[in-house]
């Protein structure tokens, strides 16, 4: 690549050749950087001409200050620690700044596994053919990029068939999610609503995967959301009560409610969530028959140990997400 353009002028050229290492980084970690992360850095070729030179010099000067904090003077070593900190701290103001400009990141990208590896394929393809002009390596790209492509068409129909339940894995909190298409309806803590950021980590990611493209957030409590028109004939929506196609589901933060119910209710699945204090599965057995019984992340430790024990007294099945993870099910 570097060979494509002869510059004359030193500077020009120092620049082309930190061009070509960024170039290649890129392309190296392009597949990895999709399938594993979702996202892709528009202004990479900015941010390594500030990387490159930075990790020519910090990383030198590291290994010296390694060295002389071995020495009895100190006043060497101290004077390389305050060059490196101010260096270091002036080149994440930098990439800050490229970070805060528009369009810096484009997120929510994702790739199948054969794409993956067609991808690391076809840029080892286009290297042979830059190295040795053969036609026959442009060929065998298209190829893997038509294999992509019909990849693509297949996964892009499969989301829009998907119908899934999952109760995420959230600490001290409960989240809810119930997709259909590409679009989904998240029921999490009131307390979540207002902080994205303690529910972003753990459902971002899977949201990216399955491919979301419109997400209505709303609170447990909310017993009408709006903007869930797009599931309003698959999900009634009374809270406790939950119904997502034919899965009936029961959320239970007291046994009060049903400890006098005359009427057996049977249910597909029975969330407890909110750490209830006078929950007793013994006495809940008695009017809820549930096909399994799932414990959330916003349940104690002691707790969940005491209803486990009574679970498996009644032979009951039960799904903890503390220890088991995010609970999915395909419908």
């Amino acid at each position: 690549l570097y060979q494509l353009w002869d510059i004359k002028y030193k500077l020009g050229d120092y620049v082309w050749q930190l061009s070509c290492v960024s170039i290649g980084a890129q392309l190296g970690t392009l597949p990895l950087t999709l399938y594993y992360f979702h996202q892709f850095p528009t202004y990479f070729f900015l941010s390594n001409l500030l990387v490159i030179p930075a990790a020519g010099l910090v990383l030198p000067v590291g290994i010296v200050l390694f060295l002389t904090s071995l020495l009895p003077f100190t006043w060497l070593s101290d004077l390389l620690g305050q060059f490196l900190y101010y260096s270091i701290g002036l080149l994440n103001l930098l990439l800050g700044g490229l970070q805060q400009l528009p369009y810096s990141l484009v997120q929510g990208i994702t790739i199948s596994t054969l794409s993956f590896y067609s991808l690391y394929l076809i840029i080892a393809l286009l290297t042979l053919f830059f190295l040795y002009r053969q036609l026959k390596f442009i060929r065998i790209s298209l190829y893997l990029a038509l294999l992509m492509a019909i990849s693509f068409s297949i996964s892009s129909f499969s989301t829009l068939q998907q119908k899934q339940l999952c109760i995420y894995h959230i600490n001290k909190a409960s989240a809810l999610q119930f997709t259909q298409g590409t679009h989904a309806l998240l029921l999490t803590d009131s307390t979540l609503i207002n902080d994205p950021k303690k529910w972003q980590y753990q459902i971002q990611q899977h949201q990216w995967y399955s491919g979301i493209q419109q997400l209505s957030h709303h609170s447990l409590s909310d017993t009408s959301p709006k903007n869930q028109h797009f599931l309003a004939e698959h999900l009634y929506l009374s809270p406790p009560f939950i119904q997502f196609f034919d899965k009936r589901l029961l959320l239970v933060n007291s046994t009060q409610v049903y400890q006098h119910q005359t009427v057996d209710l049977s249910l597909d699945y029975l969330l407890v969530h909110g750490n209830p204090k006078k929950l007793n599965i013994y006495t809940l057995s008695d009017c809820l028959h549930p096909e399994l019984i799932i414990f959330d992340a916003s349940n104690s430790d002691w707790r969940l140990k005491k209803w486990i024990k009574q679970c498996n007294d009644l032979n009951i099945p039960y799904y903890n997400i503390k220890t088991q993870g995010a609970f999915m099910v395909n419908l």
